[in-house]
């Protein structure tokens, strides 16, 4: 079965809207094109997502 990929930010599903792939601190990460917005005005909404995804993907690689 194929991993459907979700959006960062809401949660929303490739197979509802369009994703964009992305890197943060070499990590790959979706974003829909409707949070695009907010990734690129006010990134100061997502840091916490985007530290706590960096947080978790390192606590799996130990």
């Amino acid at each position: 079965m194929e991993h459907v990929q979700a959006c960062l930010i809401c949660d929303t599903t490739e197979n509802e809207r369009p994703l964009v792939s992305q890197r943060y601190r070499g990590h790959a990460i979706w974003v829909c094109t409707a949070c695009m917005p907010v990734v690129i005005h006010h990134p100061e909404r997502v840091a916490h997502r985007l530290e706590a995804l960096a947080a978790q993907e390192k606590g799996q690689e130990d």
